[in-house]
């Protein structure tokens, strides 16, 4: 019994051991070298999980065709960038832009991968970060998809204002010979 003692004792050691090993390094600033700077912030913490619900919730409105719901979580101003477009105006004019581009389509689903609601410590901004594939069916029944990455900015009044929307088509996979 004592040799079996011994030897659990040794397996907890190097268990031990081997934590401490796997355990990340802590680095700082100071520590750090990195080959670029950043031109707007480099300067992020994880902030509160209401962003993600409030930017969620857009999502969900879009999915339902009730875009007019979550009009109040714009500010005034808004500029949109996406990969075919831009807009930079009010939020009316926004509104009217989003409700035509939505008819287009019959059925939209959007399936959320992830998202992390951050804060610019050096810009006092916050920000909510998604990664979403959503999957359209347009008004002549075309079923299509395609995988986004969103970083939307809050103003100071807690409404959207700033949004950069990136899309990537699935490739379309090679016939068989």
């Amino acid at each position: 019994m004592s040799c079996n003692n011994e030897a659990k004792k040794s397996e907890a050691a190097e268990t031990k051991d081997n934590k401490e090993e796997a355990k990340p390094a802590d680095n700082t600033a100071a520590d750090l070298k990195m080959p670029y700077t950043a031109t707007y912030s480099s300067q992020f913490t994880i902030t509160d999980q209401k962003i993600s619900e409030k930017i969620l919730t857009l999502f969900k409105q879009w999915d339902d065709n009730k875009l007019a719901d979550g009009q109040s979580m714009f500010g005034d101003s808004i500029h949109f960038y996406t990969n075919n477009w831009e807009f930079h105006g009010t939020r009316d004019s926004f509104f009217t832009v989003s409700q035509q581009q939505r008819k287009n389509y019959k059925e939209v689903k959007t399936v959320v991968h992830a998202w992390i609601p951050v804060h610019s410590t050096d810009k006092n901004e916050d920000w909510a970060l998604i990664w979403s594939t959503a999957y359209t069916t347009d008004t002549k029944g075309k079923v299509d998809s395609a995988s986004y990455q969103d970083t939307w900015r809050l103003n100071k009044n807690g409404q959207f204002d700033l949004m950069y929307d990136f899309e990537a088509k699935a490739p379309v996979p090679a016939k068989k010979k």
